[in-house]
C-alpha cells in the first residue's frame, strides 16, 4: 500500500530551489524522472506547477498538453480518498477517461465535485482538446445516447444528477458547439449492447 506522503512547507521550498538552481533542461528530465515515480497528487502537483510555471518557455506544446492534463487529472483525484486515487492513478494523466470512467459507474456526485475543481483551467482549453468543455459535452451526450439512465437511484438516496441537473450539466455543457436539445432514450440497452469505452468514437 503507498503511503501518503505531505511534504513541509520548507522541504517544498528547499525542492523548488533546488530545481531553480539547475539548468532548466536537467530541472525538466529530474521532473519527468519524478512523475513517473511519484505516487502522491500533493508531491506530483508541485512537480508539474513547477514544469507550467517555471520552464513554461522551455517546453514543446505537447510537453505543455501533456503536463496540462497531468495538472487536472490530479486535482480531479484530489478529491477522491487516498485508497480511490491509488485505484484511478493509472489515468491521471487521461483527465478525459476519469470522466468516462465515473459516468460508467454512475458517480455522477463526485464527477460534479472533479469538474468543479477542474472548471477554471478546462474553459481555458482549445475545443480539440480532450478534456474542453465540447468534448466532455459530446462525451456526456455519447452515452446518454446510449440509454445509461442518469437518474440512478442510490441505496440511501437519489442521485442529484438528473438530465435536468442544472449544476453538473451547465459545467460540462458550457461552450458546447451542439445546438440541438438532446432527448433521453425511452428503453435502456440491455448490457450486452453496451460499448466497451476502447470501441467509444464521438461525433
Amino acid at each position: 500500500m503507498w503511503k501518503v506522503y505531505k511534504p513541509s512547507l520548507l522541504c517544498t521550498f528547499f525542492c523548488f530551489q533546488l530545481l531553480e538552481s539547475l539548468p532548466v533542461q536537467q530541472s525538466v528530465a529530474i521532473c519527468n524522472e519524478l512523475i513517473e515515480q511519484l505516487k502522491s497528487v500533493v508531491c506530483l502537483k508541485f512537480v508539474i506547477m513547477f514544469l507550467l510555471n517555471s520552464c513554461s518557455s522551455n517546453l514543446s506544446s505537447q510537453q505543455l498538453d501533456e503536463y496540462q492534463n497531468l495538472s487536472i487529472g490530479i486535482q480531479m483525484l484530489a478529491v477522491l480518498p487516498h485508497v480511490e486515487q491509488t485505484e484511478h492513478w493509472d489515468l491521471i494523466g487521461k483527465p478525459h477517461l476519469i470522466v468516462e470512467q465515473f459516468i460508467m459507474n454512475t458517480r455522477f456526485e463526485v464527477l460534479e465535485k472533479m469538474i468543479s475543481e477542474v472548471h477554471p483551467l478546462i474553459t481555458q482549453l482549445p475545443a480539440a482538446s480532450p478534456m474542453s468543455l465540447t468534448r466532455i459535452d459530446s462525451i456526456l451526450r455519447h452515452y446518454a445516447s446510449k440509454a445509461l439512465d442518469f437518474r440512478v437511484v442510490q441505496r440511501s438516496a437519489p442521485c442529484r444528477f438528473v438530465p435536468g441537473d442544472e449544476k453538473l450539466l451547465v459545467s460540462l455543457s458550457v461552450g458546447s458547439t451542439h445546438s440541438e436539445e438532446f432527448v433521453m432514450p425511452a428503453l435502456v440497452p440491455s448490457k450486452d449492447e453496451w460499448v466497451p469505452n476502447d470501441e467509444v468514437r464521438y461525433n
